[in-house]
């Protein structure tokens, strides 16, 4: 049964080696979902009390690093998640391309954006 796991570990195991990425994949979550976990992470970062509920905090490997955290909870940068988090369009605008236009295209906006999403 797939569960989140915030180990720095588990987060580089699943990016850079592929564990459990299967099980990932079978996780299926409908695209007006997505679209609401989206719009929920971009209001818990615009309010005030952002610190307190955005929680957990992403843990995501950086693509240019694969050695290093990009989005880090221990070292909490709310201002470039918020812009990694704008570079990612609604998922309906997604399905229009094939994946690998999708993530060119984000990757061109931000190459935060589709680690981001994938957390």
């Amino acid at each position: 049964k797939p569960a989140v796991c915030t180990r720095e570990l588990c987060v580089f195991s699943f990016y850079t080696l592929g564990v459990m990425s299967g099980a990932a994949e079978e996780v299926a979550t409908g695209a007006e979902v997505v679209d609401l976990l989206v719009a929920m992470c971009r209001a818990a970062l615009e309010s005030p009390r952002k610190s307190i509920i955005f929680e957990p905090y992403p843990s995501v490997v950086d693509p240019s690093d694969p050695k290093t955290l990009a989005f880090n909870p221990k070292k909490k940068n709310y201002e470039r998640l918020q812009k990694a988090l704008d570079s990612v369009m609604s998922i309906r605008e997604m399905t229009q391309g094939s994946y690998l236009e999708i993530k060119k295209q984000m990757d061109k906006l931000d190459p935060l954006a589709h680690p981001l999403l994938q957390w």
